[in-house]
């Protein structure tokens, strides 16, 4: 009797543990599976949590992301020199997909936050180019005069 209890004790324990980390699985996998849907992650993660190793999910292995690299530095060289926070969010995509390769043409709006309480909102164009190998990856970005 008592190692029958054990045993389903263990099974319900096992069982748990299986649906926890399931769910804990889907909960945290980012979603690659369109082309805006990576471009929005990508952004969140690269731009307003400064989180690199999340950023990479959503990067090709040798991509040509310069002029991001860049336009990070140079947001958090405002947001130093004037002690403030600068949020980058997507204003619009225009996606056409042609088999594997995906083109976005995007609006970034950059947010600054004034010491007035007001905020400055400043557009720009982007083209970020993205392949398909499974899941949707960010291959390479320029910044649209």
């Amino acid at each position: 009797m008592l190692l029958a209890v054990v045993s389903a004790a263990a099974l319900v324990c096992l069982a748990g543990s299986l649906i926890a980390y399931v769910i804990y699985d889907q909960a945290t996998t980012p979603d690659r599976s369109t082309p805006e849907g990576v471009l929005e992650q990508y952004i969140e993660a690269k731009f307003n949590m400064r989180n690199e190793s999340r950023a990479k999910l959503f990067e090709c292995p040798s991509a040509d992301l310069a002029a991001v690299e860049q336009t990070l530095k140079d947001a958090k060289d405002l947001e130093a020199r004037f002690s403030t926070s600068v949020s980058i969010t997507p204003a619009s995509f225009d996606v056409s997909v042609h088999g594997d390769d995906a083109n976005v043409q995007a609006v970034l709006n950059f947010i600054v936050p004034e010491t007035s309480g007001r905020k400055t909102t400043s557009r720009q164009n982007w083209d970020f180019r993205l392949r398909h190998g499974g899941s949707w990856l960010i291959c390479s970005a320029t910044r649209v005069p």
